[in-house]
Order: structure tokens, then sequence, then C-alpha cells
């Protein structure tokens, strides 16, 4: 059975783009529906694929700013886990998102799709602690002299669940 979720982020006091631009900080949001669905072959290998659908007025997360309006935007993921022995299991990933088209207050800035890449590192037999790193193609440049450096950027997570 796939599993069905919705959420949602709402970011105020946001001075991403708009700050430096109209000199004010913006709120921006977005809600989720997402699902997810673990697929096995042959009882060997399995593959964790995820997709939804964001309705958001913003750019890159909050942090390029506000899109001229609200919009639905599509998203998905897929992991390839590959155990090493019985101690961890490494799962590069690769995640996709679509970008609202216009940045508000930047109207000459097209925004492409997000492609991101990262692997996660956890322990085999007990998922309780992971650690993520990541990077991708996120569109940095978003006009003449405008650029949010995050196409450079390395992402690190650890987590732990009690």
């Amino acid at each position: 059975m796939p599993a069905i979720s919705l959420g949602g982020v709402l970011r105020t006091n946001d001075p991403f783009v708009s700050q430096s631009i109209v000199h004010k900080n913006s709120i921006n949001g977005d809600v989720y529906l997402a699902g997810s669905k673990l697929f096995v072959l042959r009882n060997k290998f399995a593959f964790p694929l995820n997709g939804g659908i964001r309705g958001t007025n913003a750019q890159k997360y909050g942090y390029g700013g506000n899109a001229l309006n609200w919009q639905a935007r599509a998203f998905g993921g897929i992991g390839f886990p590959i155990p090493i022995k019985t101690l961890v299991v490494i799962a590069p990933t690769f995640e996709i998102d679509q970008e609202p088209e216009k940045l508000k207050y930047v109207p000459t800035a097209t925004l492409p799709t997000d492609l991101i890449y990262a692997v996660r590192i956890s322990h085999a037999s007990d998922s309780r602690w992971s650690f993520d790193i990541g990077t991708g193609h996120v569109g940095a440049t978003l006009g003449p002299g405008i650029n949010i450096k995050v196409n450079n950027a390395i992402a690190f997570a650890a987590d732990f669940r009690f």
C-alpha cells in the first residue's frame, strides 16, 4: 500500500531577494500532498519511490523569495538502498522539484526545475539513526547580478529517532 501524506510550511519574515529589492521581508509557504511506495523486485532488491504536488508561493523553498502567485508544482524522488553486510545501508537518491516560473520583484528571472542528489547512510538492522549529504542543480542565478549561491552548496543532516 502506498503511504499518503498532507503537510505544510509557513515561512515568516523571509528576507531573501525581496529584502534586497524592495527592502521588506515577505511571507510565503507550501502545502504538500505526497505519496510514497516501496517497490520490491524478486524479493532481493527494493527501492522507495515518492512523488506529489506542492501548492506554493515560494521560490526555492523560500531561499529565492516569493513567486508571483500561488501555483501547483510537481516533485518526486527515488532511492537505491545498498546494504553493506549487516552494518549499514548506503542509499544514493535523486529528487526532482518543479519551481514556480517567475520570481516576484524580479519578473525577468526564469527558474529551472531543481535536481537534487544525495546519499543517506543508516544502520542496517535498526533505522533509528541516519546521516544525509547532498547537493544539486537549483538554478542559483535568478537574474543579472542576483545569485542566491545555492548551486555550490552541500547540505548535511544527522537524524536520531528516540
